[in-house]
């Protein structure tokens, strides 16, 4: 069955939530982003994510939807994204 959406949630976070004994699956903050844009290739499948702030800690996590239902949330990956002119860059 082929992919027909992806549900992508982000929060940001303080150093305290992304310690090493934070829980992944936490299920507090976590906002579903809307109006996602997926990008694919012939290897690769991307999104851009808007209106992230300078020097702030994100996590996000993502599952998948198709005729069978949603997936299960994928572990959630912590990136800090830092200035660069108008855009920000994970690191």
């Amino acid at each position: 069955m082929p992919i027909e959406r992806y549900i992508i949630q982000m929060k940001d976070c303080t150093l305290s939530d992304i310690s090493e004994f934070s829980s992944s699956y936490d299920e507090l903050g976590w906002e579903t982003k809307d109006d996602i844009n997926i990008q694919r290739s012939a290897t690769k499948t991307w999104t851009v994510i808007s209106g992230l702030r300078p020097f702030t800690t994100y996590r996000f996590r993502l599952s998948a939807r198709n005729q069978l239902g949603e997936g299960i949330i994928e572990i959630a990956y912590s990136l800090v994204f830092f200035s660069g002119g108008d855009t920000c860059r994970g690191v």
